[in-house]
């Protein structure tokens, strides 16, 4: 089996870094050889387009992963935004469950496979990597989550990661999860 080291830590920061500090921790990621950096969501365009492209530049052997938002417009900016990475990454990732598509996307389960369907054919457009990500998929109904995963790979995903953002399962159950 491969393991793969995917890091979140410019995902999760709650206190505030200058941008050299931000890039020197993934240019501190890229050598230790860490698979997959994933970086924030780009809520300011001009200063989190800044700071992505530069980490993207800066980054030899490391993949750099950006989530690409719920609009074209947003899969445009992060694709943008990670162009010049020796390894780009664009990440589709929404919500599977029922709570997550009515609260989250305001959406049912039919116009949530036609987004999914959507975002990541346009993001393989841009990208050879496109990885879809079930948000709370431990708790989606089982055989929308196995649509959505269908529809994901039929336009185009190259990867897919099952998110159990609640908590729920324990390492057991998650296991079982993904094995099913």
């Amino acid at each position: 089996k491969k393991i793969q080291i995917i890091d979140k830590t410019l995902t999760a920061l709650t206190s505030p870094l200058s941008f050299r500090e931000k890039t020197e921790i993934a240019k501190q990621l890229d050598k230790l050889g860490v698979d997959v950096i994933e970086l924030p969501a780009i809520k300011n365009d001009k200063a989190d387009s800044l700071l992505i492209k530069n980490i993207a530049s800066v980054v030899e052997r490391t993949a750099v992963s950006v989530p690409v938002g719920y609009s074209k417009e947003s899969v445009e900016s992060a694709a943008a935004s990670i162009k010049d990475a020796k390894k780009p990454v664009l990440n589709v990732a929404l919500p599977v469950s029922p709570a997550g598509m009515e609260y989250i996307c305001s959406v049912k389960p039919a116009k949530m496979l036609e987004k999914i369907t959507e975002l990541v054919s346009f993001s393989k457009s841009f990208c050879e990597n496109v990885e879809f990500s079930a948000l709370d998929a431990t708790r989606a109904e089982k055989d929308f989550l196995y649509k959505a995963i269908g529809e994901a790979v039929k336009a185009g995903a190259t990867s897919v990661t099952l998110c159990d953002d609640a908590g729920v399962a324990d390492p057991e159950d998650f296991s079982e999860f993904v094995t099913d």
